[in-house]
C-alpha cells in the first residue's frame, strides 16, 4: 500500500535528520579527554624535582591525576606548572610565574 510506504519514507527521513543532527552537535563539543585535553593544562608539582643530568623528574598533579613529570628546570613542590607535550606517560612541562600576562589577580 502507498500509505504504508509513505509513512516508511517519513519516519526513516526523520531518523536520518536526528541522527545527522546529533553527530554534527557531537563534533563541535571541546576536546574532553585524552591527549589533546592535557596540552596547556595546568598542575602543580607534588614534589622537588630530582636532576640527573639535563632533565628534572618529578611528579605533578594535573586534572586530578598524578603524572611523572619532567622539565628542562628544577621544579620545587607546590610550584605551578604547565603541560607542553605528553610522551607515554610522562609529561614535559614548564614553571609558570605566578601570574601570567593577561591573567586577572
Amino acid at each position: 500500500p502507498l500509505s504504508l510506504i509513505v509513512a516508511l519514507a517519513i519516519v526513516a527521513t526523520l531518523f536520518v535528520y536526528f541522527v545527522s543532527n546529533a553527530v554534527l552537535k557531537s563534533r563541535r563539543r571541546p576536546v574532553v579527554s585524552g591527549a589533546e585535553q592535557l596540552l596547556g593544562s595546568t598542575g602543580i608539582m607534588l614534589n622537588d624535582m630530582q636532576s640527573d643530568g639535563v632533565i628534572s623528574e618529578g611528579w605533578a598533579r594535573v586534572r586530578s591525576e598524578q603524572w611523572r613529570a619532567q622539565s628542562m628546570v628544577t621544579l620545587a613542590k607546590g610550584q605551578r606548572v604547565r603541560v607542553v607535550s605528553r610522551t607515554g606517560l610522562i609529561l614535559a612541562v614548564v614553571p609558570i610565574n605566578e601570574v601570567e600576562p593577561g591573567e586577572l589577580i
